[in-house]
């Protein structure tokens, strides 16, 4: 309608008789795309304003896939506490209930918040601690930001991190490693900046890049009673690379 008609603002009954609908129809429909953000209705007079999002969403949804898009979803479930509180002065916005997030459904990057907390600031970025599973990857983070720009994770600390490998019994299975690898600092690039939607399939994303020295300790209660001090024995592991965490060799 807004395409053959070229305007983006319309009077509701316009609307229903152009698409030859019941005015109580169209108007369902108009309140439901209003809640979805996708335009503004002013029930007093009639009036229905088309937002961008709407735009995108149609050029999104296209088979000729226009523009890239994202389906990040976070959904708060709380009980006796506020499910989103807004700081004026920063417009960080602190969300509770957030028990899993996913940032990437195609790439395998899923999110479980510590306390089920997280912290959305500016332009999408989110902070959070918690578990990372990306691909073959799991990890326990702590400050880690979501950033949206660059469709990236940078993670200042990685208290410890495991890998899944080829069962050497029982190929092609894959086994958990038993051993941590620990205090990681690092990042995982999920898919190139401009393709959230991974339209395009990139093989080797997600990436995931160890910055800095990282430490193998084996000072648990299950190994030999915690006889090996991490002070007086560790494997000390270089900064590394290892691409397409989801299937790699």
């Amino acid at each position: 309608y807004t395409r053959k008609e070229h305007l983006n603002e319309f009077y509701i009954d316009e609307f229903s008789k152009f698409i030859r609908m019941d005015l109580g129809q169209a108007k369902l429909m108009i309140h439901n795309l209003a809640k979805s953000g996708m335009l503004t209705f002013n029930e007093g007079n009639g009036r229905v304003f088309v937002k961008g999002k709407l735009i995108d969403y149609v050029k999104a949804k296209s088979k000729a896939k226009n523009i890239d898009y994202d389906a990040i979803n976070l959904v708060s479930a709380t009980q006796n506490q506020s499910n989103a509180i807004l700081d004026l002065k920063t417009l960080d916005m602190s969300m509770e209930g957030v028990s899993k997030f996913i940032v990437s459904d195609s790439q395998k990057v899923a999110i479980y918040p510590k306390n089920q907390h997280v912290t959305i600031r500016k332009n999408r970025n989110i902070v959070f601690d918690g578990y990372i599973n990306a691909g073959k990857f799991e990890m326990i983070v702590t400050n880690c930001t979501f950033d949206y720009d660059q469709f990236k994770l940078d993670l200042p600390q990685i208290d410890s991190m495991w890998f899944s490998v080829t069962s050497f019994t029982n190929p092609p299975n894959w086994e958990k490693i038993k051993t941590p690898i620990n205090n990681l600092v690092g990042e995982i690039l999920i898919d190139k900046p401009d393709n959230h939607s991974s339209q395009k399939k990139n093989k080797e994303y997600p990436i995931f890049n160890s910055k800095e020295i990282s430490y193998v300790y084996y000072d648990y209660p299950q190994i030999y009673n915690k006889v090996y001090d991490r002070n007086k024995f560790y494997y000390k592991v270089d900064p590394f690379i290892i691409d397409s965490v989801n299937d790699f060799s």
